[in-house]
């Protein structure tokens, strides 16, 4: 096939084309590879692409205030502006692109089913590091559990 005749893709990059996932894994997917001769791929990886590297703690998508945010909670970074700034700057290479194959429930690039975490208010003002917070969510999951066990 002519390259002017292949159709652009957008695809995640961990989908077998490098080990750039949280865990320093790769998705091997077939359908990839059988569309390789017939598409013209661009990869990206929103995480390691704005520098949290690889190996990395996983980031999550956290409403706070009406307005969802891209936190590490494991160091308690606000990731939101840098990935704000990626997307501006991305964007403007994918025109002209005929479609997108991402990996599903990727906080940063996952196309639906993408897990929110919903945050109270009042819990964000007096837990102002995140790495608090995620201590806090792991005490309410223990308190779930032992009110289910009937304790």
């Amino acid at each position: 096939m002519s390259e002017q005749c292949k159709p652009r893709l957008v695809v995640s990059r961990c989908l077998g084309f490098e080990a750039c996932r949280y865990n320093a894994q790769m998705i091997a997917d077939d359908l990839i590879k059988r569309l390789q001769p017939f598409v013209e791929m661009i990869t990206v990886c929103p995480e390691a692409d704005i520098g949290l590297g690889t190996p990395r703690d996983p980031v999550r998508l956290v409403q706070v205030d009406k307005k969802v945010r891209m936190l590490q909670p494991a160091t308690g970074a606000d990731v939101t502006d840098l990935m704000h700034d990626y997307i501006g700057i991305r964007i403007k290479a994918f025109v002209g692109v005929d479609g997108f194959l991402m990996k599903g429930r990727s906080p940063s690039c996952g196309p639906s089913v993408v897990k929110v975490i919903t945050v109270i208010r009042r819990v964000v003002r007096r837990l102002r590091e995140w790495a608090c917070l995620r201590m806090l969510w792991r005490r309410r999951f223990r308190m779930q559990r032992w009110k289910m066990k009937g304790g």
